[in-house]
């Protein structure tokens, strides 16, 4: 090919020639020297003529992004799977790990911290490290961080937290959920998500405290009560900043696409809240001095299980809720209930982070146990995939079951009840904690 000058054209809509330079061209890719601008988002056309010929296209220049948005968004990830993390860094969020040796430096540099596992680093949850570590966090929230948590905090940690929420079946409309709408496919079309969660909190003694929606608005109160409804999200101010709970099950359903698209829409209205709500600086001078408490005298290691209710294969009866942390709680008079017509198969897990020697199991199936006809299997894991079935006796009248668990000198992590017939009566779980 015969080497020629090409010259390329920058014009407006209008045709208004914005910028002009001449290019050598020899075949391939013909580069301009100088940095065009672009004064404006809107259509341009760049146009390319020679001796041989015009050629014209189209240039669409987008807005620049704001500042707390997609592209330039910074946020701090604890607890959050590297897959999920992963997946944000590929679509523009520049996602920083914490560690409990850089969590201060780390929290502090970002305006959102994503919390996938309140528990934090499991590994620290026996000491007074867990202290330490909740403290970085809520001091990054008090100077004005957002904090996301896409799972409710277990019993084990509940003390390291502000406010509590109770777990309920959601019922009714969950007009706080902030994905995006369910399509208009066929059922199963979109795997195994769905954006309608089946856990919401329960807000319904929280009349002393001011509870927002999650883009800031003020959530409406019951007279003389707390919030009435069914919500999956709910935001508190804490200091300078905000605390967002959720009880969606993004993580556990993360390998399908349209939970992707929500945790995406999700983290994005967690950082484009646009209403401005008066500080909460008492709410972090108690938690400060809670803190200090709890760097003194750690809670007991066996606390800190968290019990998980994972969804069954799909089948033509209710499958179960996916969360139920409040089953390890040590308080008897908390119990979860199981729908009528619970699917065999689901079950709950105790996991106590770390292998620990345990010697029983002690579980309460409640007033409820009479009726429930439903078989069920208990197992014990130290690594969450290899597991020893446990023998267990019927249970008592009132609901009370204890079982023995067999020496093992690494200790045991996890033990599972498993429901292996379904019940045509609700069921409920009120105690399932080791010792």
């Amino acid at each position: 090919m015969v080497p020629e000058t090409v010259s390329v054209e920058l014009l407006d809509a209008g045709g208004r020639q914005l910028d002009a330079e001449d290019v050598a061209f020899s075949g391939g890719v013909a580069t301009v020297q100088a940095p065009w601008s672009l004064p404006r988002a809107g259509a341009y056309r760049v146009r390319a003529s020679a001796p041989g010929g015009t050629q014209t296209v189209t240039v669409n220049a987008l807005p620049e992004p704001a500042g707390d948005l997609g592209g330039v968004a910074a946020l701090a990830s604890w607890g959050v799977p590297e897959g999920a993390a992963e997946y944000l860094r590929q679509h523009g969020f520049v996602v920083t790990e914490v560690t409990s040796e850089d969590a201060a430096a780390v929290l502090s540099a970002d305006p959102l911290i994503v919390v996938g596992d309140p528990r934090l680093d499991p590994q620290l949850a026996a000491g007074s490290d867990l202290a330490a570590a909740y403290a970085a966090l809520w001091s990054a929230v008090d100077q004005g961080a957002r904090l996301l948590v896409l799972e409710p905090p277990p019993p084990g940690v509940r003390a390291f937290w502000p406010i509590q929420a109770p777990l309920r079946p959601a019922t009714g409309a969950c007009d706080d959920w902030a994905g995006i709408p369910p399509p208009a496919a066929p059922s199963g079309a979109y795997g195994s998500w769905a954006p309608a969660p089946q856990l919401a909190f329960d807000l319904s003694s929280k009349g002393a405290l001011d509870i927002y929606h999650p883009d800031g608005t003020y959530m409406p109160r019951a007279k003389g009560a707390g919030y009435p409804g069914c919500h999956t999200l709910f935001s508190v101010r804490y200091g300078a900043g905000w605390v967002t709970l959720s009880t969606v099950p993004l993580l556990q359903h993360f390998q399908d696409v349209r939970a992707r698209l929500d945790l995406m829409t999700l983290i994005k209205d967690s950082l484009r809240r646009k209403h401005r709500q008066p500080a909460s600086p008492g709410l972090a001078w108690v938690m400060r001095q809670k803190l200090a408490a709890l760097a003194k005298a750690p809670p007991n290691p066996m606390t800190t299980a968290a019990a998980v209710w994972y969804l069954p294969a799909p089948a033509l009866i209710a499958p179960a809720a996916v969360l139920a942390p409040e089953v390890s709680d040590g308080d008897p008079q908390t119990c979860w209930s199981a729908p009528p017509r619970a699917a065999a198969g689901g079950s709950l897990r105790l996991d106590l982070g770390a292998p620990r020697q345990v010697h029983a199991l002690e579980l309460d199936f409640g007033a409820a146990s009479a009726d429930w006809p439903a078989r069920f299997q208990l197992a014990a894991s130290s690594d969450g995939v290899h597991w020893t079935p446990l023998t267990a006796p019927a249970p008592a009248a009132n609901g009370a079951l204890a079982v023995a668990v067999p020496s093992r000198p690494a200790g045991w992590r996890d033990f599972q009840l498993t429901v292996t017939g379904a019940s045509a009566h609700p069921w409920q779980v009120c105690e399932f904690s080791a010792r």
